[in-house]
């Protein structure tokens, strides 16, 4: 909508503010019109009220009396100017996260609207006489608030779900978990993005390789660590796979025991080599393919689990690449997708966990499942 502008609304197609529109002014989607997708977006900026934020967006939206035929080049100019920056600065950050409060206020919308029914029921995730739109928009207006999010929430614990997500012509459980990997709990199996060398990283690191393992590790009563369970038998299995000091290939699985973390609830950790190192530079390149193959992989060696324990249920992925991978977790969620979408359309059984390390990972993959209800 802010790229073609406010005269353009009759020719786009807007499955989610039509959704929206319908909860809003309560009519069915179909019925809904490019003048009922205005109204409720004006809603959503008037909401952000009359300072910086809240004219910035009615510029940039077209809101503004005389300004709806205009360029939006030249809206998005006028919109960076109540933030005193340029363009070129304005439409990265700045602009991100304008749009991303204008959409949360069309949530509060929606959420005003439905509320009188199903105020008895938790907000968690959804159940029955609750739609999972709903219960997502929840979380989101929860776990957001209407301040800017801050990275520095990134150690707060929390978990959202399970929400009952429809996949084609089936419903499957998803659970967002908030919060370092380390405090995990009740899931059956736990992925670990690492190298394609499978090297874990040292403890002291702040990387989901390293929790792993720190957290799967005995120490003694002073404190000590006297078994390194991830390190030795990664090792062992590169050594028996006769690739030491090699890379593998991207998508390869090794699997591990869960260590201390067997006290938790977790039966196995499965490491997943989808990060290649860059030969220039720091961090790493996260072939699609590699996802595709280490979630397909990550599901048959589960089965594999569950032949022998038949409770196992629930399994944990991170959002491979959205660190030093620099996909970021939208980038993340769109290759993740696909391929988790597809496993658990063939078998709905399983409960898939998400693991999130910041508020901002966390809010943005619970923006792409909404997405992903009304595609």
């Amino acid at each position: 909508m802010r790229a073609k502008g406010l005269l353009g609304l009759r020719d786009l197609t807007l499955p989610a503010l039509t959704a929206a529109a319908g909860v809003v002014h309560g009519r069915e989607p179909d019925s809904i019109d490019a003048s009922m997708l205005e109204d409720v977006v004006r809603k959503a900026v008037d909401a952000l009220g009359r300072e910086e934020p809240g004219i910035a967006a009615q510029y940039l939206f077209g809101l503004v009396q005389g300004t709806a035929g205009r360029r939006p080049v030249d809206l998005r100019e006028r919109a960076a100017t109540e933030y005193g920056l340029s363009v070129e600065t304005f439409r990265k950050e700045p602009e991100r996260r304008l749009i991303a409060r204008v959409a949360d206020e069309i949530i509060r919308l929606c959420l005003s609207a439905t509320r009188p029914d199903d105020d008895h029921l938790a907000p968690a995730g959804n159940g029955p006489g609750t739609s999972v739109q709903v219960a997502l928009a929840r979380a989101i207006e929860n776990l957001a608030g209407p301040a800017e999010l801050e990275d520095s929430d990134r150690y707060r614990m929390e978990r959202f779900g399970p929400f009952e997500l429809t996949i084609g012509s089936v419903s499957a459980r998803m659970t967002i978990d908030l919060g370092a990997v380390e405090e995990l709990r009740d899931v059956h199996l736990v992925v670990s993005s690492e190298n394609t060398y499978l090297e874990p990283d040292r403890r002291f690191m702040s990387t989901l390789s390293a929790q792993l393992r720190e957290a799967a590790s005995t120490r003694d009563a002073e404190g000590i660590v006297v078994s390194d369970p991830v390190a030795e038998e990664l090792a062992a299995w590169v050594r028996a796979h006769g690739r030491p000091g090699n890379p593998h290939e991207p998508g390869i699985v090794a699997v591990t025991s869960a260590g201390e973390l067997a006290r938790q609830g977790v039966r196995r950790l499965f490491h997943a080599a989808v990060a290649v190192p860059r030969r220039e530079g720091k961090g790493y390149d996260i072939p699609a393919g590699g996802i595709r193959r280490a979630i397909d992989t990550c599901f048959a060696l589960a089965r594999s689990e569950r032949a022998t324990q038949p409770d196992i249920d629930s399994i944990a992925f991170p959002l491979f690449g959205a660190g030093d991978g620099g996909l970021g977790p939208a980038g993340s969620f769109s290759r993740l997708w696909p391929t988790l979408s597809a496993q658990l359309q063939a078998d709905p059984s399983w409960h898939v966990h998400l693991t999130t390390w910041t508020v901002t990972e966390t809010v943005g993959v619970l923006r792409a499942l909404l997405d992903t209800q009304f595609a």
